[in-house]
């Protein structure tokens, strides 16, 4: 069995006023009746109420982090006609196809904008979270589900997904999704429920193999199904081979549906040549602190992660033993679900080719979030909720730290953001003709148009950047020197390019001499904008 309500018993807690947005998730859980908890309608209409809560948690602010480089790939590919994009993943970027895919009919509909672009992460976050009510009701409770759903919204990987116009947010809901399917489908035994059974198994099918176009290396989620339903099988005297049948059946349709996805993917692996394989430290650091509690788009400390992951894993550790002796069916779940995709990847980095980064464990996420809300629960029925209360308190208090930091922390990127708040600033102050210059960076500087087009509306690219190549993202940029030969005729024109590059002073000099003054200078991170005006 997968499911069963416990006893019910007080917890609660007193939440800073730093931790406003998540502790409205701990008042709504607080506020409705345990008892009602067995009615489809009441863990359906909470799954309502925690997305509503994780929209607001992903949305507020979502904007505020500049974009980054792999975000510009998605802009890229997703603002190209439908015949580009075929073009463009044929040769490049297929395992993102169906994320460029989606993005490309939501940017069809409102248009592109920061705002646009990762808005869908942050429903696909709240949709996860939501998920989370009735698959921890099917797999043990409802106040697991909740618990599971409070957690996973306070968990640093899921608020930095958030906040990403990249695939991980869509990867962790299918994850769920797919157990959640898989788990109906397993209890599914009641005679006359066939129709029930068969549309489970369908459903799971679909999903699974979403998940696998979102990201390759789902399929490990789908072997980690397999492992579970193994083990439920082992466990089960009555409709054993009933499970069996609809799983095999199932998993083998992913499994043929997968391979020429699969097959063009693989042709395409030298993109992810940048990849090492790690040692047996960093590989332990990555699954440990790295797949959900590291913040790489932004400059953290080293101290909070490890305080947080560490006091994670001991919920999780205190959950799972727990588990053992309440309902070890849940762990036959969670547990396949959180480790074989490390496993997995370590095993493909050996065999072929390094693979294995905390970019990939995204799915795996809400499986920890599940332990760690067991592992809260456990402290609930042993200790009085006194125990409870301090790691809730904990996880919301570091959780409001990494929603705080996913916004307005020190970007680890380029900050194409602060440019472009700069030069829109400075272009609605100024009459006459604009103009940009995009010099040598080891980042392509277009990205500062391709991500911020409303902030340089009317800004003429003078460096006659050519179009991007239909089979890339980038194209080569032009002589700077031919770029400053265009300024006549304008009345300002910004420079952006590297602060220490020899040619920011050659250019200030030849700009002199077409009769400008280096009138501002804006440093920001990895880069550098000066502004010449033409003197009167």
């Amino acid at each position: 069995m997968l499911t069963g309500e416990l006893p019910s018993h007080t917890w609660g807690s007193a939440i800073p006023a730093r931790c406003v947005l998540l502790s409205t998730m701990v008042r709504v859980t607080r506020a409705i009746d345990p008892s009602a908890a067995d009615r489809s309608t009441h863990v359906w209409g909470t799954a309502g109420l925690v997305f509503i809560v994780g929209l607001v948690i992903g949305l507020v602010g979502v904007t505020e982090r500049t974009l980054w480089l792999d975000e510009s790939a998605t802009v890229i590919a997703a603002t190209r006609s439908w015949s580009g994009l075929a073009t463009l993943t044929g040769e490049i970027d297929l395992v993102h196809a169906l994320y460029y895919a989606v993005l490309h009919v939501w940017f069809g509909v409102v248009g592109y904008s920061p705002v646009s672009l990762r808005a869908p992460s942050a429903v696909a976050i709240a949709a996860t979270a939501a998920l989370l009510v009735p698959l921890g009701r099917r797999l043990l409770s409802y106040r697991l589900g909740v618990l599971a759903a409070a957690v996973f919204l306070a968990t640093p990987a899921a608020l930095l997904a958030a906040t990403n116009g990249r695939s991980q947010s869509f990867e962790m809901l299918a994850a769920v999704a797919a157990t959640l399917l898989l788990v109906t489908a397993a209890r599914t035994t009641a005679p006359g429920s066939r129709s029930r059974l068969v549309a489970a198994w369908a459903g799971y099918s679909l999903v699974a193999f979403i998940g696998v176009l979102f990201n390759l290396w789902f399929v490990f989620v789908v072997i980690a199904h397999a492992l579970t339903v193994l083990v439920l099988a082992a466990r089960r005297r009555e409709s054993r081979i009933q499970l069996l049948g609809g799983a095999v059946t199932s998993m083998l349709v992913v499994a043929v549906a997968t391979v020429p996805f699969a097959v063009g993917a693989v042709a395409q692996s030298s993109q992810i040549g940048f990849l090492q394989r790690p040692s047996a430290r960093s590989a332990v650091l990555t699954v440990f602190r790295d797949q959900s509690f590291a913040l790489p788009l932004v400059h953290t400390g080293t101290t909070w992660p490890l305080l947080l992951a560490g006091g994670s894993w001991l919920l999780a550790i205190i959950g799972a033993i727990w588990l053992v002796r309440i309902r070890p069916g849940v762990l036959s779940v969670v547990v396949p679900w959180l480790f074989v995709t490390p496993v997995g990847l370590l095993a493909v980095t050996i065999i072929a080719s390094p693979t294995f980064s905390d970019r990939y464990l995204a799915m795996c996420v809400p499986a920890l979030s599940l332990l760690v809300a067991a592992g809260v629960m456990a402290l609930t029925y042993r200790f009085r909720a006194v125990l409870a209360v301090v790691a809730g308190l904990a996880l919301l208090v570091f959780g409001a730290h990494a929603w705080q930091l996913v916004r307005w922390g020190d970007p680890a990127t380029v900050d194409w953001r602060t440019a472009a708040t700069e030069i829109e600033q400075e272009r609605s102050a100024t009459s006459g003709r604009a103009g940009i210059i995009y010099g040598a960076m080891a980042r392509p500087p277009l990205q500062l148009a391709v991500d911020y087009p409303d902030e340089l509306e009317h800004v003429s690219d003078l460096t006659k950047t050519p179009p991007a190549p239909s089979t890339g993202f980038w194209a080569k940029s032009r002589s700077v020197g031919d770029a400053v030969a265009r300024t006549d005729g304008y009345a300002v024109v910004w420079y952006v390019g590297e602060p220490a590059s020899p040619e920011v002073p050659a250019v200030t000099s030849a700009m002199r001499g077409k009769g400008f003054i280096a009138e501002e200078t804006t440093l920001f991170d990895g880069g550098i904008l000066l502004e010449y005006r033409r003197i009167d």
